[in-house]
């Protein structure tokens, strides 16, 4: 309505906005927080109102929003600086671990929704397996593991490679990534697969790992070879190969989630609770973790 109140107004013959103008077109952006207006045709059609172009109103409206994004960035920035920071009036809260749900209900919380993720490293069921670390512990941190020597990584996914990198950027003298499918198969896209290449590290493809074992301080990995049959990739007979004086071997072949039960005012929701599932699956498992929670706590209304 603006807009077409605004087509007969006065004719819009100014060439620049005066300061008044600009005053008066940043109270009605200020108006535009009412319900039903929007902030880009409140500012246009005020502009036009008072005899300004349109083509200048048009980059004027676009230059308007620019101080009020920065002011919004500043005290988000401000509430970053203490710890927290305020998103759609959520508080986000930094390096605050909690291991014990329960906890939270202590501290005053109504309720707790869990969502994460899973937790529990899949395992390879296989000889030596303990003298492996779970790439869950690697990266949480990979300092602790950091070593000049040899490292192995188990696994072709998203994972698997960023412990390779991050093994290789932490001085590892050799990374070698064992995976049990071919190259193009590895769950990875095809820049990460470069990015490895690039890092030198070795990409052992077709290969699976079938015993660690401790020898002389160093560990030893012993893979046999892999090919493709009709229940997916099957060891080859005789094929098993001994690989030497490794410092790490990093276990890097998913998680899965632990079993988990509901209680009264503590949902769990998302991959701890179904395990792996695309993000269309996780949004929903949340939405509905959220109405039962508020169900509960509405005592059932």
């Amino acid at each position: 309505l603006l807009l077409t109140f605004s087509y007969y107004a006065k004719p819009r013959q100014r060439e620049n906005i005066s300061l008044w103008h600009a005053f008066l077109i940043g109270v009605g952006q200020a108006l535009a927080v009412l319900p039903g207006l929007s902030r880009s045709g409140t500012t246009i059609a005020t502009g036009l109102l008072l005899g300004n172009k349109k083509e200048k109103m048009a980059q004027f409206s676009f230059l308007m929003v620019i101080p009020p994004i920065l002011g919004e960035a500043l005290l988000d920035l401000l509430k970053g600086l203490k710890g927290e920071e305020a998103l759609g009036g959520i508080d986000i809260c930094f390096n605050a671990c909690q291991t014990n749900t329960k906890e939270l209900l202590e501290d005053g919380f109504d309720g707790v929704i869990v969502t994460t993720g899973e937790q529990t490293s899949v395992t390879l069921g296989i000889e030596g397996e303990d003298l492996t670390v779970p790439s869950a512990d690697y990266l949480k941190n990979p300092t602790q593991y950091a070593t000049k020597g040899k490292v192995g990584i188990i696994g072709g996914g998203n994972v698997a490679a960023d412990c390779a990198l991050t093994a290789k950027e932490l001085g590892a003298s050799e990374v070698s990534l064992f995976i049990r499918r071919k190259i193009f198969d590895m769950k990875v896209s095809l820049s990460e697969i470069t990015a490895l290449i690039e890092k030198g590290i070795d990409l052992v493809t077709t290969t699976r790992l079938c015993k660690v074992k401790k020898e002389n301080g160093h560990l030893t990995a012993l893979t046999c070879t892999t090919q493709k049959g009709p229940q997916g990739y099957e060891d080859v007979e005789n094929s098993t190969i001994q690989r030497k004086n490794f410092d790490l071997i990093i276990k890097a072949i998913g998680a899965q989630s632990a079993p988990t039960a509901d209680e009264s005012n503590i949902i769990y929701a998302g991959d701890c609770k179904t395990g792996s599932s695309t993000a269309a699956e996780a949004v929903a498992s949340g939405i509905e973790a959220a109405e039962k929670l508020y169900h509960n706590l509405k005592g059932g209304l």
